[in-house]
């Protein structure tokens, strides 16, 4: 041996290994932190609290607000403030939970009353990766706006087509149909005349709402007067370009590259490893994954009375009557969908894909020295198999504890299903009863045609209350307590203005705020690391390479031996379909992202935004976790990938702990790397950098403004 000191062992390895450590940890805080403020509603209508997560708080039977506002004052404390110990969390998290039951608890409930998923979790640090606060969302849609009433009229137009194949939905000439309760039997909605209603009145009525009426409309912004942020007119923008925005093509679609092309479902949702193509059963190991998913019953949704909608407010613990169809079948409807996102493990969807791709043969990045840079090295333990799998998956916690973060401790956002009941509540009892919401909640049931007569949005209400009353008849979901007896005799909906959103689980949503979204945020993250670590592109350098700019091309799914496309049918099997243009292994991966995460909307639990913003949240995150990761590589390694809006990214280490982030967008044109990372949220106004920075000297107040205490 030439050395015998190496390779370098013992007290020098030891502080290489530290000096390692400690320039990853210097990486992970070099990103420009811009924490925005929420959007002011919960402030601004503190008496009546629309817009507020407060699911598990007792609510008001008549009203559905929550009925003491001191309750929530302490939720807020309890989620944003330091313990009486002096802790630096209140981990006792004593919140007065609602006691009230309007229905029973579902059998084998684990416990009468649900209980608040992880609100603390935002509050914990990370000892590898970004810190939960480095990373942020622009402010959630504001009541009253033309945005958050389009995204209530999607996620309530989504809600009646959960039994329409994917493939119906995007043929604007099928009828709008729904399934029957009782029997199961197809009924066709009906437009003003008794004439069916197709698939295109349904896009028409979209298309009414100010949002969506072109994508240049001018409307009301997150800022005062009129006019949209930038932000803003980037979602918009996102939906579709052009007269109409929304199309047959386009409908509850995503928002990045590949989004829009081909079947709805990604076919790394449908496809797997068989040489021949011929199942979609995914190789893992000795074991195989099966593609199929068995669905609830069709015809089946929930939360349709007031008094089950209050009784879930109250956080009843119901989860465990979902009814199943008991048959497995491959994805093909809205509900298909919804049951896979119930039940899921967060990073489910892209460990599978990943499986897909590994069994595919697809190479690693062009930029990793195993094999590219070196012909006699193997990747494996670095660059292989096991440190993908590793490394999508481990993304996913960091994911987790930064949206909990914007969920609990900035926005406090309410779910779908209370903005939907109070849309009912408006439209039966007048919107005086909103407070100091009264001219927001004005605007909006104005704009659904609920309030100074019926506009074009008015048929998808119309349809809701039909849809509503169809699963009000017959054996009811819910087992009423005598208060919930009490409660329906006093009729607080009129069943003609039933216009409380159906929701695909009896629970509704989960026991956290919506914004942002769990699964969209980990769908950002695992999806930008599956980009990264894979050859995806056409254009990728080789590491160590100087790289002046770059303008990355997806690679076709053909070249991964994916030649042929499938779509699920009615009957739940795989059938042919077809493409408007080649499909991208990058498109399908952003598919799959965006399949996960609006199957939530699909079930009633969030909205357009919770998507769009926790995506591209969830792709910083991975973006700071692999640069940290790339400074324990003692040689040259460089990633690349395209993100959710098409920008190229070249990350890469020169094997010193030194790492470059180099960005282009979708013309090539060089864009800062800082700018970047606040671009979604940079135009908005920030926490304010507080006086002291002793932590014991600060808290949080109500509307999560940092406040510097007097001592």
């Amino acid at each position: 041996m030439k050395n015998e000191l190496y390779p370098v062992s013992g007290t020098p390895r030891k502080d290489a290994a530290k000096d390692r450590r400690e320039k990853g940890v210097a990486q992970a805080f070099k990103h420009k932190a811009h924490q925005t403020l929420n959007n002011g509603d919960n402030t601004a209508y503190a008496d009546t609290l629309p817009m507020a997560f407060s699911k598990g708080l007792e609510h008001d039977p008549d009203t559905g607000f929550v009925k003491n506002l001191a309750d929530f004052d302490r939720f807020a404390e309890a989620l944003t403030q330091p313990g009486k110990s002096g802790d630096e969390t209140d981990h006792a998290f004593k919140v007065p939970k609602a006691t009230t039951h309007y229905v029973e608890p579902g059998p084998k409930a684990s416990g009468e009353m649900r209980l608040w998923e992880s609100p603390l979790a935002g509050m914990a640090y990370d000892n590898q990766g970004l810190d939960p606060d480095l990373v942020s969302m622009a402010p959630a849609p504001k009541l009253g706006e033309s945005e958050l009433c389009a995204e209530m009229v999607e996620v309530y137009a989504m809600a009646l087509v959960r039994d329409m194949t994917f493939a119906d939905l995007a043929d604007d000439t099928k009828p709008l149909c729904y399934m029957k309760q009782a029997d199961g039997r197809e009924v066709k909605f009906k437009k003003k005349g008794g004439t069916n209603a197709k698939v295109s009145d349904l896009i028409a009525a979209i298309n009414s709402l100010n949002w969506f009426k072109s994508a240049s409309a001018v409307t009301t912004s997150l800022g005062s007067g009129s006019g949209i942020t930038e932000h803003e007119r980037r979602r918009q923008n996102a939906r579709g370009l052009g007269s109409p925005v929304v199309t047959a093509d386009t409908l509850f679609r995503g928002s990045s590259p590949g989004c829009k092309n081909g079947p709805y479902i990604s076919q790394f949702l449908l496809q797997g490893t068989d040489p021949n193509n011929s199942k979609s059963d995914v190789g893992f190991g000795a074991q195989s994954i099966s593609q199929r998913v068995t669905s609830y019953k069709a015809g089946t949704d929930w939360m349709t009375q007031w008094v089950d909608w209050l009784a879930v407010q109250n956080g009843t613990n119901v989860k465990t009557l979902e009814v199943s169809s008991g048959t497995a079948r491959y994805i093909s409807t809205p509900r298909d969908l919804a049951t896979y996102v119930h039940i899921d493990q967060l990073y489910q969807a892209y460990f599978v894909a990943c499986l897909i791709l590994l069994g595919k043969g697809a190479g690693g990045d062009p930029g990793f020295p195993e094999p590219n840079g070196c012909k006699t090295r193997d990747p494996f333990a670095t660059f292989g198999g096991p440190h993908i799998l590793s490394q999508m998956t481990e993304v996913a916690t960091r994911a987790l504890r930064a949206v909990r973060r914007q969920k609990f401790q900035i926005h406090r956002r309410a779910r779908p299903e209370r903005l939907a009941a109070m849309v009912a509540l408006g439209a039966n009892k007048g919107t005086a009863v909103f407070g100091s919401a009264e001219t927001p909640m004005s605007s909006m049931l104005s704009e659904l045609g609920l309030k100074g007569g019926a506009t074009d949005v008015t048929p998808i209400l119309e349809w809701i209350n039909d849809l509503n009353a169809d699963r009000n008849t017959g054996t009811p979901g819910y087992t009423h307590t005598d208060a919930g007896k009490e409660l329906q005799n006093k009729s607080v909906i009129d069943e003609k203005k039933n216009y409380l959103l159906p929701m695909a689980f009896p629970e509704g949503s989960p026991m956290h705020p919506a914004y942002g979204a769990g699964h969209a945020t980990v769908a950002g993250a695992c999806t930008t690391v599956l980009k990264a670590f894979f050859d995806l592109y056409d254009g990728a350098s080789m590491a160590g390479d100087t790289v002046t700019m770059m303008k990355l091309e997806p690679k076709k799914m053909s070249e991964i031996d994916l030649n042929d496309i499938w779509q699920g049918n009615a009957a739940g099997n795989l059938a042919p379909a077809t493409a408007g243009k080649p499909l991208r292994i990058e498109g399908e991966l952003n598919k799959l992202a965006a399949n996960i995460a609006i199957g939530r909307d699909f079930a009633g639990v969030h909205f357009y935004t919770d998507y769009y913003d926790s995506l591209r949240m969830g792709e910083r995150v991975a973006i700071g976790m692999l640069e940290e990761h790339l400074v324990a590589h003692p040689e040259p390694v460089a990633m690349h990938l395209r993100s959710f809006d098409a920008d190229s990214i070249r990350i890469s280490t020169d094997g010193k702990g030194n790492i470059t982030r180099q960005i282009w967008d979708s013309n090539g044109t060089h864009v800062d790397s800082d700018a970047w990372w606040t671009r979604d949220v940079a135009e908005f106004d920030k926490f304010p950098d507080p006086k002291t920075t002793k932590l014991e000297n600060l808290f949080f107040d109500n509307s999560s403004n940092w406040i510097a205490s007097a001592g």
